[in-house]
């Protein structure tokens, strides 16, 4: 089934970033998908070999079900998070999709086609033909409306983000209102602000869709983006 499963993780000074909700979602899909567990100790291999790199890079960690005893993990240099204030703001470019998946599959090549073409200030976010908003092509997605952050419910459809849940986390612990509910293409167009949220990109501003456009981050951005970057 789509040649195995992965996850992709920032490390930084050659320690890797939030690895242990990484490895737990590597596990769920891997049992999710090929009813087989992964008989290693993942998380220790993948910080041995983290270990050595300086700086800023990515991670990718792939199980396949041919050997659930090995990972094979490859690491690559990459940039850091570009801080919301210098990011110019994104355009999202809208695909639909009857759904997508609660899995890291490691044959992209659905997303891949849908990213052809994009600037470097543009992104995916897919909806269905029902006009509901569910995830980017590498990222999941949060509007801002009525002093509360809302982002589409895990219902299958969608991946349950990391980063998305520690935005979450976050939001309860400080008090921000969240609304977990299915967001129309419309509502998007007509909330307050938007952003994604990536494990290596950190927090992106919204700038543009359909229908709409913001000038600047919202307050409640750069509030989450400053926890991001801490």
């Amino acid at each position: 089934m789509h040649e195995g499963i992965f996850e992709t993780v920032l490390i930084v000074d050659g320690v890797v970033r939030e690895l242990p909700p990484h490895m737990a979602r590597l596990r769920r899909s891997f049992w999710e998908c090929y009813r087989v567990p992964l008989d290693l100790d993942a998380d220790a291999e993948v910080r041995r070999t983290a270990a050595p790199y300086a700086g800023y890079h990515r991670a990718r960690i792939v199980a396949t079900p041919e050997d659930p005893t090995r990972l094979r993990v490859e690491v690559q240099p990459c940039d850091p998070p570009v801080p919301l204030e210098q990011q110019p703001g994104l355009m999202l470019q809208v695909r639909r999709a009857h759904a997508l998946a609660p899995h890291k599959f490691v044959d992209r090549d659905a997303l891949n086609h849908a990213e052809i073409g994009l600037g470097s200030d543009e992104a995916v976010v897919f909806a269905d033909y029902d006009g509901l908003v569910l995830e980017g092509s590498r990222s999941n997605i949060f509007v801002v409306r009525d002093g509360q952050i809302c982002t589409p419910p895990l219902d299958g459809r969608i991946l349950p983000g990391v980063s998305r849940q520690l935005i979450l986390n976050y939001a309860d612990d400080i008090g921000v209102p969240v609304a977990i509910a299915p967001i129309s293409l419309d509502e998007l167009a007509a909330s307050e602000g938007a952003f994604l949220t990536n494990s290596i990109r950190g927090v992106q501003w919204v700038r543009r869709t359909s229908g709409a456009e913001w000038v600047e981050p919202h307050p409640l951005t750069r509030l989450i983006a400053s926890h991001d970057a801490g």
